[in-house]
């Protein structure tokens, strides 16, 4: 779970093909940098990677593994 605010880094991606696909054509691939811009309650999140903002619904969101980055707690 990661918050509002906080720098994490992408680990692990599960899901089926075509999930796997669209992550990787958004730019959402392990050991990626990400900042969790706004979280709603049940639907997903926002997040900056690069200079792109993204949102993520709660089920593609509940399929990124992410760790805080080091120095960002």
């Amino acid at each position: 779970m990661a918050y509002r605010g906080e720098r994490v880094k992408i680990v692990s991606v599960t899901g089926n093909k075509m999930l796997l696909k669209r992550l990787i054509v958004m730019g959402l691939l392990e050991e990626t940098e990400l900042q969790v811009l706004h979280l709603t309650r049940g639907n997903g999140l926002k997040v900056a990677c690069f200079d792109t903002q993204l949102a993520l619904d709660v089920g593609m969101a509940n399929k990124i593994r992410v760790v805080p980055i080091e120095g960002e707690i």
